[in-house]
């Protein structure tokens, strides 16, 4: 669920920007009363610095809000990046460089375009500038977390955002996804921190969600099945505040699917992709119901879009093959599979998915016996660096018996007891060896039926002489 996690945690900063730029304070900034953006009650709208904010940079500041928002439900180009940054560098320039809430708009840009590198410089500068200021210093303990694998340094980036400025929902909800994994006193500090976001800001979204998932994780218990409920308590209650708000969805797809409703948990699911195609977990929760209904073509469609989001991630290559092969695009699947191994080679999956492809499907593509057998041998293979692979794993315990298993038969009837189901590797010896006695009777009653011409072709040339 960590996708999901990023995903809400960095778009709710937008909003929380958008009601520090509209609090009052400060001076500074025009150079008249008539230049003055104004609140819908009349109020000088200033900058977290306490900077009034010009008519003119503000017209540009909301420009650049609605394009960035634009961007993040339609997808990021390079123009787009482009267009969106000059729109907040022209409300900074428009109040002479003093627009803090458009700077780190700048570099959240930067990031959503993949240059993190441009995007900490200038959270970094704005941290310098404004140590108060919430937004930059919880994108530098995300960066952290996310880029770095420093899960210690980010949550020290969380905390320090408090003691800048204890109202900062953004920090306290990071915390607590963390404390969410610990033991049942940290839950407990969790759900503290969750409601202390709620304190500082009643309508904050990812506080609700992180609390849905805090029960929906306590639900899983056999003993707490209630905590389902309040789950879906929790997620209604957001769900009244904004309706559009998608990683809502995912969670409640996540808690449909422990109910073992998978219909209600594939709308859910889908929900939250259309509201959100950059929530990389519902497209994966999405493409893995899909593809035990076997709806191969909605399965391709979400694992790519997850592969898209995180080109590097092993189940989603792995799942991107598997709906290839459904769609019987072999040669995609099998690329797919290799390239899930290329990025790790430990991992046992990749290796159970090829000999599949090859077992069950490319075998029987073959155009000649003797290719077949050697897809065959080359499954067998696949099936061997498998069962190496995951034979102390007892997540696979299962899989490896069904690779492994071995039936006493009766060698004169080929069958073994109704209680035995032969393995894979048994199946395709058995297979093989089958074809070869095939071929060899063949060949024995191609040579019968050539002597039995011959005699008939002698008998009648000795009639005929006679």
């Amino acid at each position: 669920m960590r996708a999901m996690k990023k995903t809400f945690q960095r778009s709710m900063m937008v909003g929380a920007l958008l009601a520090a730029a509209a609090c009052g304070g400060g001076g500074g900034g025009p150079s008249s009363s008539e230049d003055v953006a104004t609140t819908a009650g009349g109020e000088a709208i200033t900058t977290v610095g306490g900077v009034v904010v010009t008519v003119t940079a503000h017209n540009h500041w909301k420009a650049g809000i609605e394009a960035f928002e634009r961007h993040e439900k339609d997808g990021w180009s390079a123009q787009a990046c482009s267009d969106t940054r000059d729109i907040f560098e022209k409300a900074l320039k428009a109040q002479r460089g003093k627009f803090v809430e458009a700077e780190y708009m700048i570099g959240l840009t930067y990031e959503r375009c993949g240059d993190r590198s441009k995007a900490k410089s200038i959270y970094e500068k704005v941290i310098e500038a404004h140590p108060k200021m919430c937004s930059p210093r919880v994108a530098l303990g995300l960066i952290k977390e996310e880029v770095e694998g420093d899960e210690k340094g980010a949550l020290a980036f969380y905390q320090e955002a408090i003691r800048q400025n204890p109202n900062c929902p953004a920090a306290y909800v990071n915390i607590a996804r963390h404390q969410a994994k610990g033991n049942a006193d940290e839950v407990y500090e969790a759900v503290l921190n969750l409601r202390r976001a709620l304190a500082f800001r009643s309508d904050y979204l990812p506080a609700f969600n992180e609390l849905a998932l805090i029960h929906f994780k306590r639900g899983k218990s056999r003993d707490q099945r209630s905590e389902l409920d309040l789950a879906e308590i929790v997620l209604r209650q957001a769900q009244l505040i904004d309706e559009s708000y998608a990683p809502i969805y995912n969670t409640w797809g996540l808690v449909k699917l422990e109910r073992g409703d998978l219909l209600a948990a594939l709308q859910f699911f889908e929900q939250a992709r259309k509201l959100d195609p950059n929530i990389f977990e519902a497209q994966m929760n999405f493409g893995q119901i899909t593809l035990s209904f076997r709806g191969y073509r909605d399965a391709r469609e979400a694992f790519a879009q997850a592969v898209k989001l995180r080109p590097d991630d092993y189940d989603a290559v792995v799942g991107l093959g598997a709906a290839l092969r459904g769609l019987e695009q072999y040669d995609e699947a099998e690329k797919q599979y290799k390239r899930a191994i290329e990025l790790d080679s430990d991992r046992p999956d990749a290796y159970f998915n090829m000999a599949i492809l090859l077992h069950e499907y490319l075998s029987a593509q073959a155009d000649s016996q003797e290719r077949t057998v050697e897809r065959l041998k080359e499954a067998d293979r696949w099936y061997d660096t498998f069962v190496e692979k995951a034979k102390n794993n007892r997540a696979y315990a299962a899989n490896v018996d069904d690779v492994t298993r071995r039936c006493n038969l009766d060698r004169k009837k080929r069958r073994g007891s109704t209680e035995c189901q032969m393995g894979r590797k048994q199946v395709i010896e058995e297979f093989i060896t089958a074809l070869r006695e095939a071929e060899e009777m063949q060949r024995e009653m191609e040579e019968m039926e050539r002597m039995m011409r011959e005699q008939e072709a002698a008998a009648e040339a000795e009639a005929s002489e006679g």
